[in-house]
């Protein structure tokens, strides 16, 4: 990522040459952008993974590939205390209890894939669960499309209270410090492959990136 606008118009810059931030001027008769912001990477060669065009043998290739790819990310990106999305700068985050990365300004906060936020950090594997289940739970009991399901809302929200907290894996199994760098949305359009045989050349789509279990 050479810089990156959250508004279209202010923007900030890290590359090798430059870093800072600027602002951009609207067209003429443009009073602003109707749209959330915008990055600007380098190219990565390559083209998404065509699935239907390959043999099992590839896949399984790329496969291996993928998960070195995936290990070599875990093992050389400390693991974090808080389980979230990373969020770049964004002015006052609005609590002091909000986890950042040590040496940086930015922040793990949110589960940005579900729609979730929280001012309170997620310490735990298990904190983490329960705050997806609560979220379906809410839009189960309160969406019409689910109206039919609402029946099964207290077994989910007695399993919640009583038997969640208890499961090892999500209690004893992933404790705090032990959240690693995830992709979150590790599809074929995302993996980017060139060549005969196809080899990896890139990962794209980092916007749901952060540390999870």
């Amino acid at each position: 990522a050479l810089a990156w606008s959250e508004d279209g118009t202010k923007v900030t810059i890290d590359t090798r040459f430059k870093q800072g931030a600027c602002s951009l001027s609207l067209p003429p008769g443009v009073d602003n952008l109707e749209h959330g912001g915008w990055i600007l990477m380098s190219q990565v060669p390559g083209n998404p993974v065509a699935v239907d065009d390959l043999d099992q043998a590839t896949l399984a290739q790329l496969g291996g590939q993928l998960g070195d790819i995936v290990a070599s990310l875990r093992q050389n990106v400390p693991p974090q205390q808080y389980c979230g999305n990373v969020l770049l700068p964004h002015g006052d985050p609005g609590s002091h209890t909000v986890p950042r990365l040590d040496g940086s300004s930015l922040t793990i906060r949110d589960i940005l894939q579900e729609g979730i936020k929280t001012d309170e950090p997620v310490t735990s594997a298990n904190a983490y669960y329960k705050l997806r289940l609560e979220d379906k739970l809410r839009e189960l009991e309160t969406s019409d499309t689910y109206a039919p399901n609402r029946a099964i809302a207290q077994p989910l929200r007695a399993f919640i209270s009583e038997t969640l907290p208890h499961l090892e894996l999500a209690g004893d199994g992933i404790r705090a410090g032990e959240f690693v760098l995830t992709h979150y949305d590790l599809s074929p359009r995302n993996v980017l492959v060139s060549g005969t045989p196809p080899r990896i050349t890139g990962l794209v789509d980092f916007e749901f990136a952060g540390f999870f279990s």
